[in-house]
């Protein structure tokens, strides 16, 4: 490749090298072209890797400046130095650049490809050994990436009872911390429903429920069900089989995501893979009667109803308490069971449990912690005092 003044490592070296020598303002990075999932044959696959390639080359080659340097390191991984450029700036042009190659990747209907960008100072190579090489680069900006990456965390919260008056269970939950902020479930997903962050957010509950030491009853494990998430069923439903062996009988998944939307092949698909991993399926919505009974025809046994969702929406408590009417109505008769998650009162608990919401999570309950809890008596009185 011939980006910029120089193609070879030597040369991209020596620029780096003479650069810090200089003290000049600098910045280096990198663009990578990764994949999102693979599910098309070997052959297909190799062509649509060789394309890719081809537009990631050919609009590095148009938009990198006459100074700029650029060297490939690795099929779709290239190292980026820009003379001149800070890292606020440097970080403005690489992602131009990789908006444009996942633009014109999109175009020619690669969806399964994205393309990935870090920019740094170059300054911040200083006093390493071999500080300009390009091997040493590709370590820095690994090992920052590692640590300023996107962090979860999974949290648990005991489900309630009102017929039983016990803890019965436990729902996995995730947190994202955001600056001085805690986000939990979807609010993580900033790019909204086909966000690919969601395959690490799954994975993440996945990793989390396997860890359960001892026993927690019911486990309600939401998976959050997009484009990306579907390209990644086959390493979902492996996980899965390997959680209903040491949780059996217990492990109910949950759907999550524009469910309603989904191609009834897929859903069933989603509901299939669960149920022969040994797993019960919950939706996460607040469907019509319509959906509800399409949701049971489909191998669903569970609705559950987001309070964090509905709080988010703005409405008042009497418009919230009217919602789960309404929720409680279209999905009566439809042999679904039906619960309320993230409730922050007594009188919401007890509002909907009056509808015939079968199962609560939410502060009344009980605080979410890192460990599930274990099952245990929680009398009624405990829950609607003071309520």
């Amino acid at each position: 490749m011939s980006h910029g003044l120089y193609a070879d490592q030597h040369s991209f070296e020596e620029l780096a090298s003479s650069l810090l020598t200089d003290e000049r303002t600098c910045s280096f990075g990198k663009l990578h072209v990764i994949t999102i999932g693979q599910n098309q044959s070997e052959d297909t696959w190799s062509a649509i890797w060789d394309k890719a390639e081809r537009i990631a080359d050919s609009i590095l080659h148009q938009r990198l400046g006459r100074t700029d340097a650029c060297l490939e390191i690795k099929p779709g991984q290239y190292l980026l130095l820009f003379p001149g450029l800070s890292e606020e700036e440097g970080i403005i042009k690489a992602t131009a650049i990789g908006r444009e190659i996942r633009e014109r990747l999109f175009g020619q209907t690669l969806a399964t490809l994205e393309v990935k960008v870090q920019m740094m100072p170059l300054a911040r190579l200083k006093g390493r050994e071999r500080v300009a090489k390009a091997e040493t680069m590709h370590h820095v900006l690994d090992s920052h990436d590692k640590q300023a990456g996107i962090h979860f965390d999974v949290l648990f919260q005991p489900l309630w009872s009102p017929r039983r008056q016990e803890i019965i269970g436990n729902l996995a939950r995730i947190r994202r911390v955001f600056g001085d902020r805690e986000l939990f479930g979807r609010a993580i997903l900033f790019g909204g429903d086909s966000d690919p962050l969601a395959l690490e957010a799954n994975a993440c509950l996945r990793r989390a429920a396997a860890r359960i030491s001892h026993p927690c009853g019911m486990l309600v494990l939401p998976q959050f069900i997009n484009e990306h998430a579907l390209k990644d069923s086959g390493e979902m439903a492996v996980d899965l089989h390997s959680l209903a062996k040491t949780l059996p009988g217990t492990l109910v998944v949950e759907l999550s995501g524009d469910i309603v939307s989904l191609p009834r092949v897929a859903l069933r698909g989603l509901v299939g893979m669960a149920r022969e991993a040994g797993a019960r399926v919950a939706v996460r919505s607040i469907p019509d009667a319509e959906s509800a009974h399409m949701f049971k025809s489909n191998g669903i046994d569970f609705i559950s109803v987001n309070e964090a969702d509905i709080r988010a929406l703005g409405l008042t408590p009497s418009a919230t308490h009217a919602l789960f009417t309404v929720a409680a109505h279209e999905v009566r008769g439809s042999g679904l069971d039906i619960w309320l998650w993230n409730a922050i009162a007594p009188q919401d608990i007890k509002r909907a449990a009056n509808l015939g919401f079968a199962l609560f999570s939410g502060p009344p309950v009980g605080e979410q912690k890192s460990v599930p809890a274990s099952p245990h008596s929680l009398p009624a009185n405990q829950i609607f005092r003071g309520g």
